[in-house]
């Protein structure tokens, strides 16, 4: 079956986009791949791991969604915040939709409602209403950026030790280096243990990059021209 896109749906950001056709079909695809494969394609994406094999992007992205599970049950952390969480337009980076961001200085969680909009769309056209309840997707977006906030904190350190290559060995010790990746997947986990989902958001956001098809935003000058 051909994908035919659907309708173009407007937003509040100033960017349209429409549904890739064959929703369910590419959802079920999807929902029958567990989330380490899916977090193995996210690393993969990356060119900086072009030369890595399937198995050790997997084993990667399996100690990364375990440190965000670990992460999510610490309870020495502190996992509901007084971070304020704001609105702003936009949402939409290159052809990528951007659901929130964490922003570290000061700390403050900033949600794009087009963006959510468009996820929830996702979820309705899936058929993922039991998957990813209503408000699920907010509460997620809100939760994954917390979880980026204590990355970027307490377990900083943790994360590079976890998942990563070993650059240099001196004795007993070792060295490992960044895995470019591997905080979005641990952020993934962290939210679906809080939340207490079923599946990673992963499969969520993976399922987003499949179907929404982004448009150009409208010249207004163009507009004006053509009435």
């Amino acid at each position: 079956m051909n994908a035919r896109p659907a309708s173009a749906v407007p937003s509040a950001a100033g960017f349209r986009y429409s549904l890739r056709g064959g929703a369910v079909e590419i959802a079920n695809r999807l929902a029958a791949r567990e989330d380490v494969d899916i977090a193995a394609d996210l690393l993969a994406g990356s060119h900086l791991h072009a030369a890595r094999s399937t198995e050790t992007l997997r084993q990667w992205a399996a100690a990364a969604a375990d440190l965000g599970h670990r992460m999510a049950t610490d309870s020495g952390l502190d996992h509901d915040p007084s971070v304020p969480v704001t609105e702003e337009p936009g949402g939409l980076v290159g052809d990528q939709l951007v659901l929130a961001r964490y922003l570290s200085r000061p700390p403050t969680v900033v949600l794009h409602p087009a963006a959510i909009a468009a996820a929830e769309a996702v979820v309705t056209a899936a058929g993922w209403a039991t998957l990813f309840p209503a408000g699920t997707v907010r509460r997620a977006a809100i939760a994954h950026e917390v979880a980026h906030g204590l990355l970027d904190g307490p377990y900083r350190r943790r994360l590079r030790a976890c998942a990563g290559p070993v650059l240099l060995r001196w004795g007993h010790r070792s060295w490992r280096g960044v895995v470019v990746g591997a905080d979005e997947i641990a952020a993934h986990a962290y939210a679906r243990i809080r939340l207490g989902l079923r599946r990673s958001p992963l499969l969520l956001a993976a399922a987003v990059t499949e179907l929404v098809r982004p448009q150009p935003p409208t010249d207004p000058s163009r507009r004006t021209k053509e009435s």
